[in-house]
């Protein structure tokens, strides 16, 4: 499972420095408010998400499009991989022969 985490970081982290012109921090917060969502959905949801889009909106709205920018694609990130989490733990057990 590890492996398999530290696998999707690293494909999100080279994509998302991949694209230097990429989305807009309004765009970089809705979708990580779908994530969230849909994370919320598979009940698992990491402690700090939220609170990481809510500094996210609070830089916006300060005129901070960087760090608006920045904490909304850790916050994207963090849902996506709590996702990832939900599914590979989702038969997660003892196995009893």
């Amino acid at each position: 499972m590890k492996k398999a985490l530290l696998t999707l970081a690293i494909v999100a982290t080279s994509m998302i420095g991949a694209c230097a012109t990429g989305p807009s921090a309004d765009e970089l917060i809705a979708q990580a408010e779908a994530e969230i969502k849909v994370t919320k959905g598979m009940e698992n949801l990491w402690r700090d998400t939220e609170s990481m889009l809510e500094d996210a909106k609070k830089a916006l709205a300060s005129g901070d499009k960087s760090t608006a920018s920045q904490l909304a694609k850790k916050a994207l990130s963090e849902a996506k991989l709590a996702q990832q989490q939900a599914k590979d733990n989702a038969d997660a057990g003892p196995k009893y022969k």
